[in-house]
């Protein structure tokens, strides 16, 4: 099964949609480099759900009362991995490319 934790799934998001929010100010030295970097992360997550990886949590409790011992293992589907989830890599995608085509106005903008 090939599939990302839910908790990186979401800080890679977090951080590509941050990166690309903190670039807008123009006053910024650092703008295109930030903006490069959530270029890059846009693209990174698309990539993997479009190849076919899923968005999941697994959980595995235990539990011990004197002498049985109980094991449980929840699984909770963000994204569900191979043919149902990849159109959202696609949307990641399209972001990725809004962002390089801001950023391709910025630079002739001047």
């Amino acid at each position: 099964m090939a599939t990302i934790e839910t908790g990186f799934f979401i800080l890679l998001s977090i951080m590509a949609f941050g990166f690309l929010v903190y670039s807008l100010k123009f006053d910024l030295a650092l703008a295109p480099v930030i903006r490069l970097f959530s270029i890059l992360l846009f693209f990174v997550i698309g990539l993997y759900l479009v190849s076919g990886y899923g968005v999941q949590t697994t959980i595995a409790e235990t539990q011990t009362d004197g002498t049985t011992t109980w094991n449980s293992t929840r699984t909770d589907v963000m994204i569900a991995e191979n043919s149902e989830g990849f159109w959202f890599g696609y949307i990641y995608i399209a972001f990725g490319f809004i962002a390089m085509f801001m950023m391709y106005l910025d630079f002739f903008r001047g």
